[in-house]
Order: structure tokens, then sequence, then C-alpha cells
């Protein structure tokens, strides 16, 4: 007789070691989601720039504000931040569809009977909202913040070029030195891209007195990069007050350090900066003394963090629903998320609101909606365990 030869089959090396392997439950539980997620980006996110940016777009192309062209390339610069909208609601109608589609399927009475719990079920779950979770606030903190810049810059860039007859009103600013220390404040009436009205400077810059600028015009000069400033008078006062001069000019070229593209360019507002962005507008109204501000831009700060960890929460809440309702169609889970999402949304608007007036601290307001999705969440869980 001959003797066998025993082979040991040699372990497969897995590509990536360090990734959680996922078994075929898990990978069976996750497709399901895609489809009906990828809808509701698409809905929601279609929904959202219809809503938001196309109408008012519309109008502004009939009324020959803005060219077709740049009207189309403003709503594509649009998508990232209604994507990023969409994205809660899309793991909330996901988790629903795919979780009554088992239900329906009598999928999840033949788990349970194999001994796979409801809580085994929503690991793949989970492990798909923290996915989404981090594209949010990768979106929020990176793509969102320039495509909103991006756009705004574009809708002035008719006026930069004198296609328009931009007229920007009350424009003012501060020129700060390399220590923070106030050097100028500038005002000016109008501003149409090119030339300015009734200006005021007052400049700290001088050693020994502090002088104020007043003219009727101020055109830029690109030669020499300098505004033109015409018809105005020059008032001198020294830090005691002994000395006072009044000095009148009809063409006087000063040195301004901003230019008419700076000067129209439209300030970055608050909720389209990121964390970043936001701490340094925070520290800079911490030195400027305005508790409003400061109060708005806290809030922020914590809502960006918030945000994101509503999809989390979205999707809980929407796979113990799932699981309680059967032959859910897409319409019907619309519906329900939509209701959701509102609930949701307005009860952040009302807490917002009690935050910027200083009626609630920036973290209770930030985090008060997703503390009553929280609790919702785990109500629902314990019906389910039941």
């Amino acid at each position: 007789m001959t003797p066998h030869t025993l082979r040991v089959s040699q372990p497969v090396q897995r590509r990536w070691p360090w990734f959680p392997r996922l078994s075929v439950l898990d990978r069976y539980v996750i497709q399901e989601l895609l489809k009906p997620f990828l809808f509701g980006v698409g809905i929601f996110s279609a929904v959202g720039v219809s809503a938001g940016s196309l109408f008012t777009l519309l109008q502004q192309v009939t009324s020959t504000q803005i060219p077709l062209e740049i009207a189309l390339k403003v709503l594509i610069l649009q998508v990232p931040r209604f994507v990023s909208f969409a994205l809660p609601m899309a793991m909330l109608l996901a988790s629903l569809l795919c979780l009554a589609r088992l239900s329906s399927d009598r999928e999840l009475t033949a788990l349970r009977a194999c001994g796979v719990s409801f809580y085994r079920l929503l690991v793949p779950i989970l492990v798909f909202c923290l996915s989404v979770m981090g594209l949010m606030f990768a979106l929020n903190e990176d793509l969102v913040p320039f495509t909103q810049y991006q756009a705004k810059l574009m809708m002035q860039q008719p006026a930069l070029e004198g296609k328009l007859n931009l007229q920007d009103k009350n424009v003012f600013y501060q020129e700060y030195g390399p220590n923070r220390e106030v050097r100028r404040f500038f005002y000016a009436q109008t501003f149409d891209g090119q030339s300015m009205q009734a200006l005021t400077i007052l400049d700290l810059t001088q050693p020994q007195a502090n002088q104020v600028i007043s003219a009727e015009r101020a055109v830029w000069d690109p030669k020499e990069s300098r505004w033109q400033f015409q018809n105005g008078k020059i008032y001198r006062v020294t830090a005691d007050g002994s000395d006072q001069s009044v000095a009148s000019f009809k063409d006087q070229q000063l040195y301004i350090p901003r230019d008419p593209l700076d000067l129209a360019a439209p300030q970055q507002a608050l909720e389209d900066m990121s964390i970043a962005d936001a701490r340094g507008y925070l520290a800079q109204q911490r030195q400027n003394g305005d508790a409003t501000k400061q109060r708005k831009a806290e809030l922020h700060i914590q809502q960006q963090f918030a945000l994101p960890v509503v999809t989390l929460l979205f999707g809980v809440i929407g796979s113990t629903l799932g699981t309680s309702l059967r032959r859910v169609s897409n319409s019907t889970g619309f519906g329900i998320s939509i209701l959701i999402v509102l609930g949701y949304y307005f009860l952040g608007f009302l807490t917002s609101s009690l935050g910027n007036l200083g009626i609630l601290p920036p973290v209770a307001a930030a985090w008060l909606p997703n503390g009553a999705i929280s609790l919702t969440a785990v109500w629902l869980l314990a019906r389910v365990d039941r």
C-alpha cells in the first residue's frame, strides 16, 4: 500500500490585512443598502438643487443679470453642498427600505431562526453609516467651502468684467497691522467695480497724528496699483489736539492696499466656512469684542461636528422602522424620510435660533437635536428588542 501524502493548505494572504473582514451577511446587507442609498442621494440632491438654486438662477438669467454659461457653472458648483445635505436623508431612506425589503421577503425571519439577532444585522449598517459620516465631514471641510466661494466669485465675474452694472453700497473694511492693530478704517458709499463715490478714510498709520481723508470719487489706476482720489480734503489732527490742519486737493494718488477685485470679491459666509476657517473667524471676533458673532461662530463649529453624526442616528432609526414596516415602496419610504428629516431640521432651526440669541449655549444648541434623535433611536431599539 502506497503511503498517502498529506497536503496542508496554506492560509490565503489578505490583500488589506488592516481592513476588517466582512462576512457574507455583511456584504449582502451593504449591497442591499447601496442601491436605495444612491437613489436617495440622487433624488434628495436634485430636490435641493432645484429648490435652492435652480429657480433663483433661472430668474437671474431671464432678467439678463447673468449669462447662461455662468449660471450653469454656478449650478454645478452648488451640487456638492446639496449632496452633503442629502447624505443623512439618503442613509435614513436606504436603511428603511433595506430592512423593510428583508422583512417583507421573510429574510429577517430566516436570519433570526438561524440565530442572527437584529443587533448583529445592524453591524454592517453601522459600518456603512460611519463611511457616509466620514464622507459628509470631508465634503463639509474641504469641497463645499471651496465650491461655495467659487460660485460667489463666478456670480460677480460679469460685474468685474464690466458686463453688469454692479452697485455695492456701504463698502467698509479695516486694515490691520502685523500685530492685529488697526491701521485704517475705510468706507465708501457706493462701488461699481471700478470707481467709488463718497469715500472716508481714517488713517492711523502716522506716528504723531491721525488723519481723515474724504473724497467725492476714487478711481483705480491698474498701472500704478493705486487709487486716484478726486475732489477731497485731508484733515490732520495730532494726538493731543494741539495741531490741526486741513488740505484740499483736486487729484491725489493714495496707496490703499486693496484693489477693486479684492473689494468686489464676496466675503466667505460663516455657514460656508470649514472648522479651521471658522476658528480663525472666531479668534478675530474675540479680538473685536463682538459677542454676537462669537456665538454664531462657536455654534457653527459645533454644528460642523454634530451634523455628520446624525447620519449614524438616521441609519439606526431607519433600520428599526424598516423591521416593523413591510412592503414599503420607494415613494412611501421617501415620504417617511421627509417627515423625519423635517422634524429634525425644524428642531435644529429652533435650537440654532436660541443659540444665536444667547439663550442656549452653542454646544447645547448644536447637539440638542442629535440628543432628541438619539432618544428616539433608543426607544425604537427597545421596541425591536421586544
